[in-house]
């Protein structure tokens, strides 16, 4: 039998193509070899997927998305060597696989589930870091208000979705009630208060602001607001705003 050093020196060496593949005292093809490691690999990239996108294995079932893994796995093959960081892509992968799904027609919010999922799996790993309050604006010039951008915290995530998510979402976790798809759209606001996960279902005008607010001042983001929602009181929005940054979790920049 092989010791410990000569096998490392040996396995190696058919890593690298320079040997014939044995283990131990027992051929083994090229072929095999491969096959094994291949397995290992896929069965390791499917786990991690697996592990993060819990809403798509229920939805599409555990056999069916181990085959979606070994498939998205042959176009996205993992660049990093935690695979924590694995599947980013998934929810676009399920755009362009969608029809070859079980009843892939009549799922089309898959993918926006998918990014769900993605979201809470980044929000769990994503480090915390100190944040602004909104209420820090009041100590600022009116000036410095209106030039005022926002950027969102690592640990938080805003998914807009043309079906009801948040309604689906409770649904795969519950198992109770149903849901209608065509009820209309849905954006979530995700994070990570005191390291719990947690959804805020957005009302329209406050994820019309925490959208556009995070590529305008908020002099510009005010006046998107008021002429897309001609009702919209101005007070009510921040007060509402403040309920979801009550842990500090939105950055505010001047």
């Amino acid at each position: 039998m092989l010791s410990l050093e000569q096998l490392q020196i040996q396995f190696f060496s058919i890593l690298n193509g320079s040997t014939a593949p044995i283990l131990g005292t027992k051929n083994i093809s090229l072929a095999d070899c491969e096959a094994i490691y291949r397995r290992n690999y896929q069965e390791n990239h499917s786990q991690a997927l697996c592990l993060t996108y819990k809403s798509i294995v229920k939805l599409v079932g555990h056999d069916y998305f181990r085959n979606l893994a070994i498939r998205y796995l042959s176009i996205y093959p993992s660049y990093s060597g935690d695979l924590n960081d694995y599947g980013e892509n998934f929810s676009d992968f399920l755009v362009q696989h969608l029809p070859l799904l079980p009843n892939g027609n009549s799922m089309p919010y898959l993918k926006d589930i998918a990014q769900l999922d993605w979201a809470c799996w980044q929000i769990m790993l994503a480090p915390r870091t100190p944040a602004l309050n909104l209420n820090v604006l009041l100590n600022w010039s009116v000036e410095q208000q209106h030039k005022s951008r926002l950027r969102l915290d690592s640990s938080i995530k805003i998914i807009r979705s043309d079906y009801p998510i948040h309604s689906i979402w409770n649904l795969l976790q519950t198992d109770i009630g149903t849901v209608d798809i065509n009820s209309g759209s849905e954006t979530i606001l995700v994070g990570r208060p005191d390291n719990e996960i947690l959804f805020y279902k957005l009302k329209p005008p406050t994820a019309f602001l925490l959208e556009y607010w995070q590529q305008h001042t908020l002099e510009e983001s005010l006046t998107a607001v008021m002429t897309s929602f001609t009702d919209i009181n101005i007070a009510d929005l921040f007060a509402n705003l403040n309920t979801l940054t009550i842990n500090g979790e939105l950055w505010i920049q001047s």
